[in-house]
């Protein structure tokens, strides 16, 4: 993401920018001074000298416009180039109701400083930053409307789970579901969870919606559980239910985890949390700790999407984890890539020589079973044995299984 920083050097009287220049990036002053300046009646006004640590250019940067004013050089000056790809990429990532504010004000700012300067704003207008605005305003009223949704469906019982057979590669026997949230939305029908649950991550509403998921899979446990035990020796069922990033950040108080399950009367250890790597990247300190309690009170915890963030190794090394999940995005594709079905490899490989389980995500076919079984692979999950079930489903399955 940082790879277009780069460092520039300009001397003394050198012109950084123009003003009325395309505005395709902004500057880090490293050490040096700035002359930021704007032209009216052919003569130049300073507005400001900025110094060692100040950022300029990033207005035009932002909203597409024009640079507004030039910035010369005072003397030997050592900058920081930060191009427009870093800035899109960090807005397309955030909350859309912040980028939109974000260009409002630009605009409105716009409006008043070319008031002041006497000029014309019509024929600076462009009209890239025109739909710039427009995109953001509909992102904004897209991302408000499901928000206010998520609290009507919250209040509403709208969120419903659906359950996903885990499958033990050994003899296929049947030993637990992963809980899959879904919204039946009564005007949109069934929204999928990439549709909702980064939305819910921005406003907070991850932290009800989590609780939510905990209760109602401890609650549908007992059925699951009950409809599988053909026979007393057979081992209870597990359910894995994931949690996010900001859901670990404010579980300080795991208090909370034990309740629920004290309430539904589910014993921790058919639990199984399900943690992505990118979850453990923020707040790692923190995060740590709140595992190593969770798994103290004999919940089980899963490192999801293993092989696809940065640092996989270091979090088996660092974080307790009782298995890893392998992503889908490698076992789809092992049986035709040979890069793919050596990563599987050396993940299972791995996990074994650490004393860990694995499961294998999106298996699809008798094929990718026989040959994650040959490589030992502990659990297998995907469409080859059921997509994802709705509870009655998933009691029919228990069943049959």
């Amino acid at each position: 993401m940082f790879e277009s920083l780069e460092h520039l050097t300009y001397q003394s009287g050198e012109q950084i920018f123009q003003e009325g220049d395309k505005g395709d990036c902004a500057f880090l002053i490293e050490s040096g001074s700035i002359d930021i300046s704007t032209r009216k009646d052919s003569k130049f006004y300073r507005i400001i000298i900025l110094e060692e640590g100040d950022l300029f250019g990033e207005i035009a940067l932002i909203d597409n416009e024009p640079r507004t004013a030039t910035a010369t050089a005072l003397e030997e000056t050592r900058l920081i180039r930060i191009d427009r790809d870093l800035i899109d990429t960090e807005l397309a990532n955030g909350n859309p109701i912040i980028e939109h504010i974000l260009r409002l004000v630009l605009k409105r700012f716009r409006h008043t400083y070319y008031k002041l300067i006497g000029k014309d704003l019509l024929s600076i207008k462009t009209s890239k930053s025109e739909q710039a605005l427009s995109d953001t305003q509909k992102n904004l009223i897209e991302h408000v409307r499901k928000a206010s949704d998520i609290n009507v469906a919250l209040k509403q019982d709208q969120f419903i789970l659906y359950y996903q057979p885990i499958i033990l590669i050994e003899d296929e026997q049947l030993v637990g579901f992963e809980a899959l949230i879904r919204w039946m939305h009564p005007d949109d029908g069934l929204i999928l969870p990439m549709q909702f649950l980064n939305i819910a991550e921005n406003t907070g509403q991850i932290l009800p919606i989590g609780i939510w998921v905990l209760e109602q899979a401890c609650r549908d446990f007992k059925k699951l559980n009950k409809s599988s035990r053909n026979s007393s020796k057979q081992a209870p069922l597990f359910i894995s239910v994931n949690l996010s990033a900001r859901q670990l950040a404010r579980a300080g108080d795991t208090e909370q985890f034990v309740n629920i399950l004290r309430k539904a009367q589910v014993d921790p250890e058919n639990i199984k949390l399900e943690v992505t790597e990118t979850a453990l990247i923020e707040e790692a300190e923190i995060t740590q700790h709140i595992l190593s309690d969770l798994r103290d009170l004999g919940f089980h915890v899963s490192l999801d999407d293993f092989g696809t963030g940065y640092s996989s190794l270091s979090h088996l090394q660092n974080f307790p984890v009782d298995d890893i999940k392998i992503d889908l995005s490698f076992i789809s594709r092992m049986l035709e890539d040979p890069n793919s079905m050596q990563i599987v490899k050396a993940s299972i490989n791995l996990a074994r020589a650490m004393d860990l389980e694995t499961v294998a995500e999106g298996v699809e076919s008798k094929e990718d079973v026989k040959q994650l079984g040959y490589m030992k692979c502990t659990y297998a999950q995907g469409y080859y044995y059921a997509k994802p079930l709705p509870l009655p489903d998933a009691i029919d399955f228990s069943r049959q299984n």
